[in-house]
């Protein structure tokens, strides 16, 4: 795994569950959808690998993806251990997210979920800033949203990004 993408990785999860999110003329999102990425938000914030891993699908195809080579985490086990080693790239409770553009859908018991945000974080109490991509795939179980496929990138040619 690079270590300039991994860390970077993690925090670009938050996007689908950062509260701070800055509103655009999105359409409304279902609520139990809503509920996950705050969920989700919560347990990256409290470096809670436990809470994250219990918010993504037990189905054992289910895959987090970063950019590039060997970025692939499938199962929730490998998905878990992926963000224990991400929480050392930045301090608890320190990500900040604002969305530039964020589209969203449900159709079914399948929902998707696309956005590109400027984040900021800290690390050793270093303010840094970078901007991501993330993408999801999300499917009801059991009445609740589980992530089943979730890819962030870096965007390319973004000068302010500091590796981690």
């Amino acid at each position: 795994m690079r270590k300039g993408i991994a860390g970077w990785l993690l925090v670009g999860c938050t996007l689908v569950a950062a509260p701070a999110w800055a509103e655009t003329t999105a359409p409304q999102m279902d609520p139990a959808l809503k509920a996950l990425r705050t969920k989700h938000s919560e347990a990256i914030n409290n470096h809670d690998a436990d809470g994250i891993a219990a918010l993504y699908s037990a189905a054992p195809d289910t895959v987090f993806l970063g950019t590039g080579e060997g970025e692939r985490w499938i199962g929730r086990d490998s998905i878990k251990d992926a963000y224990q080693h991400f929480f050392g790239h930045f301090d608890k409770g320190s990500v900040k997210v604002e969305c530039s553009q964020r589209n969203s859908g449900v159709k079914g018991d399948l929902a998707w979920i696309a956005s590109s945000c400027k984040m900021t974080d800290t690390l050793k109490g270093k303010q840094r800033s970078f901007n991501l991509n993330f993408t999801a795939v999300a499917e009801q179980s059991a009445g609740a949203w589980l992530f089943r496929t979730v890819h962030v990138s870096n965007i390319t040619g973004d000068e302010s990004a500091e590796p981690a």
